[in-house]
Protein backbone atom coordinates (compact mmCIF):
# COMPACT_ATOMS: atom_id res chain seq x y z
CA UNK A 1 0.00 0.00 0.00
CA UNK A 2 1.23 3.90 -0.58
CA UNK A 3 -0.10 6.43 0.33
CA UNK A 4 1.03 9.79 -1.42
CA UNK A 5 0.88 13.06 0.56
CA UNK A 6 -0.12 15.97 -0.94
CA UNK A 7 0.93 19.73 0.40
CA UNK A 8 -1.18 22.99 0.66
CA UNK A 9 0.48 25.53 -1.96
CA UNK A 10 1.00 28.25 0.79
CA UNK A 11 2.25 27.89 4.43
CA UNK A 12 0.57 27.92 7.39
CA UNK A 13 1.16 31.77 8.61
CA UNK A 14 -0.55 33.08 5.14
CA UNK A 15 -2.40 30.43 4.07
CA UNK A 16 -4.65 33.08 1.47
CA UNK A 17 -0.88 33.80 -0.03
CA UNK A 18 0.85 30.56 -2.22
CA UNK A 19 4.48 30.17 -2.51
CA UNK A 20 4.18 28.76 -6.13
CA UNK A 21 1.88 28.44 -9.26
CA UNK A 22 1.70 25.05 -10.90
CA UNK A 23 0.86 24.13 -14.24
CA UNK A 24 -0.26 20.59 -13.91
CA UNK A 25 0.46 19.00 -17.44
CA UNK A 26 -1.93 15.75 -17.95
CA UNK A 27 -1.31 13.93 -20.93
CA UNK A 28 -3.99 11.83 -21.97
CA UNK A 29 -2.04 8.71 -21.87
CA UNK A 30 1.26 6.84 -20.79
CA UNK A 31 3.23 9.01 -23.33
CA UNK A 32 5.18 11.48 -22.49
CA UNK A 33 5.97 13.67 -25.64
CA UNK A 34 2.94 16.02 -24.90
CA UNK A 35 4.04 16.61 -21.84
CA UNK A 36 8.32 17.73 -23.06
CA UNK A 37 5.92 19.38 -25.53
CA UNK A 38 3.81 21.32 -23.15
CA UNK A 39 6.57 21.84 -20.76
CA UNK A 40 8.44 24.31 -23.67
CA UNK A 41 5.59 25.75 -24.07
CA UNK A 42 4.59 26.62 -20.59
CA UNK A 43 7.86 27.57 -19.51
CA UNK A 44 9.03 29.84 -23.07
CA UNK A 45 5.34 32.04 -22.15
CA UNK A 46 6.47 32.23 -18.31
CA UNK A 47 9.81 33.14 -19.59
CA UNK A 48 8.43 35.97 -21.66
CA UNK A 49 6.63 37.37 -19.17
CA UNK A 50 9.76 37.65 -16.88
CA UNK A 51 9.09 34.63 -14.79
CA UNK A 52 11.19 31.64 -13.60
CA UNK A 53 9.93 28.48 -14.11
CA UNK A 54 11.42 24.71 -12.45
CA UNK A 55 9.94 21.56 -13.49
CA UNK A 56 9.07 18.72 -11.28
CA UNK A 57 7.62 15.08 -12.65
CA UNK A 58 4.70 14.13 -10.56
CA UNK A 59 5.56 10.98 -9.83
CA UNK A 60 2.53 9.22 -12.12
CA UNK A 61 2.01 10.54 -15.86
CA UNK A 62 2.85 14.42 -16.31
CA UNK A 63 4.53 17.18 -14.46
CA UNK A 64 4.67 20.48 -13.32
CA UNK A 65 5.76 23.45 -14.33
CA UNK A 66 6.34 25.72 -11.10
CA UNK A 67 6.83 29.32 -10.38
CA UNK A 68 8.03 30.51 -6.99
CA UNK A 69 6.14 33.55 -5.62
CA UNK A 70 6.80 36.26 -3.44
CA UNK A 71 3.47 35.53 -1.19
CA UNK A 72 2.32 39.18 -2.14
CA UNK A 73 -0.69 37.61 -4.40
CA UNK A 74 -3.27 35.80 -3.07
CA UNK A 75 -5.20 32.61 -4.58
CA UNK A 76 -7.25 34.30 -6.68
CA UNK A 77 -4.98 36.93 -8.26
CA UNK A 78 -2.55 33.41 -8.84
CA UNK A 79 -5.57 31.60 -10.25
CA UNK A 80 -6.65 34.29 -12.75
CA UNK A 81 -3.36 34.80 -13.85
CA UNK A 82 -2.88 30.72 -14.42
CA UNK A 83 -6.31 30.33 -16.04
CA UNK A 84 -5.28 33.49 -18.08
CA UNK A 85 -1.77 31.96 -19.46
CA UNK A 86 -3.35 28.69 -19.91
CA UNK A 87 -6.32 29.92 -22.24
CA UNK A 88 -3.64 32.07 -24.03
CA UNK A 89 -1.29 28.81 -24.73
CA UNK A 90 -4.39 27.68 -25.96
CA UNK A 91 -4.96 30.06 -28.03
CA UNK A 92 -1.58 29.94 -29.69
CA UNK A 93 -1.35 26.39 -30.02
CA UNK A 94 -4.84 24.98 -30.25
CA UNK A 95 -4.18 21.55 -31.26
CA UNK A 96 -1.76 20.78 -28.58
CA UNK A 97 -2.70 21.53 -24.82
CA UNK A 98 -6.66 21.85 -23.57
CA UNK A 99 -8.22 23.49 -20.83
CA UNK A 100 -11.22 21.52 -21.46
CA UNK A 101 -11.50 20.14 -17.91
CA UNK A 102 -13.55 17.08 -19.23
CA UNK A 103 -11.47 13.92 -20.41
CA UNK A 104 -14.48 13.33 -23.17
CA UNK A 105 -13.87 16.79 -24.39
CA UNK A 106 -10.27 17.08 -24.50
CA UNK A 107 -9.94 15.72 -28.73
CA UNK A 108 -6.72 13.32 -27.14
CA UNK A 109 -4.78 16.71 -26.03
CA UNK A 110 -2.93 17.24 -22.99
CA UNK A 111 -4.79 18.84 -20.10
CA UNK A 112 -3.22 21.87 -18.81
CA UNK A 113 -4.45 22.06 -15.18
CA UNK A 114 -4.75 25.47 -13.67
CA UNK A 115 -6.94 23.94 -11.22
CA UNK A 116 -4.09 23.39 -8.52
CA UNK A 117 -4.04 27.27 -7.74
CA UNK A 118 -7.02 27.52 -5.69
CA UNK A 119 -7.21 27.69 -1.72
CA UNK A 120 -7.15 24.65 0.12
CA UNK A 121 -6.21 22.61 -3.24
CA UNK A 122 -2.87 20.32 -2.86
CA UNK A 123 -0.12 18.82 -4.93
CA UNK A 124 2.38 15.52 -4.74
CA UNK A 125 5.38 17.24 -3.19
CA UNK A 126 9.48 16.47 -4.06
CA UNK A 127 10.15 13.12 -3.18
CA UNK A 128 6.57 11.76 -2.60
CA UNK A 129 6.36 8.08 -3.59
CA UNK A 130 3.41 7.29 -6.28
CA UNK A 131 0.91 4.64 -5.90
CA UNK A 132 1.82 3.46 -9.26
CA UNK A 133 3.51 0.12 -10.64
CA UNK A 134 7.27 0.51 -9.70
CA UNK A 135 6.37 3.38 -7.24
CA UNK A 136 7.82 6.43 -8.94
CA UNK A 137 8.44 9.23 -7.31
CA UNK A 138 7.68 13.07 -7.58
CA UNK A 139 10.97 14.72 -8.59
CA UNK A 140 13.08 17.67 -9.72
CA UNK A 141 12.93 17.19 -13.30
CA UNK A 142 16.04 18.19 -15.56
CA UNK A 143 14.31 19.90 -18.57
CA UNK A 144 16.94 20.42 -21.75
CA UNK A 145 18.88 17.49 -20.32
CA UNK A 146 15.47 15.02 -20.77
CA UNK A 147 14.60 16.15 -24.23
CA UNK A 148 14.12 12.71 -24.99
CA UNK A 149 12.85 11.59 -22.21
CA UNK A 150 10.24 8.62 -23.01
CA UNK A 151 8.39 8.61 -19.69
CA UNK A 152 8.59 10.72 -16.02
CA UNK A 153 10.84 8.47 -14.54
CA UNK A 154 13.32 8.37 -17.82
CA UNK A 155 13.71 11.95 -17.82
CA UNK A 156 15.18 11.73 -14.23
CA UNK A 157 17.91 8.90 -15.10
Amino acid sequence: MCITPHVWLSRADRPRHPDRLIFDLDPPADDFAPVRRAARLVGTLLSDLGLTTSLMTTGSRGAYVLVRLDRRADFDVVRTFAREAAALLVRRHPREPTIEPRVADRGGRLYLDTGRNAYAQSAAPPYAVRARPGAPVATAWRGPATRGAASPGAANR
